[in-house]
């Protein structure tokens, strides 16, 4: 689930409005098109909270994106 969310996610801003957002609702559910089924208050903010912390997409780009040596 990292993998995807780093490759497939703008970056770690867009991650943490979505998340702020999100944070107002009752959720009891997350479920993604692909992957397990966040059931519960517990996993649905932990997933959240995951969210909010993660390095994606252009957070990356300085490490990703450079001239390799040899």
């Amino acid at each position: 689930m990292e993998g995807f969310h780093k490759r497939y996610m703008a970056g770690g801003r867009a991650l943490r409005n979505w998340a702020n957002m999100v944070r107002q609702l009752d959720i009891d559910i997350i479920a993604p098109q692909h992957g397990a089924i966040f059931r519960g208050k517990e996993l649905t903010t932990r997933f959240i909270d995951w969210c909010s912390q993660l390095e994606a997409g252009m957070d990356l780009f300085d490490s990703v994106y450079r001239i390799p040596t040899a």
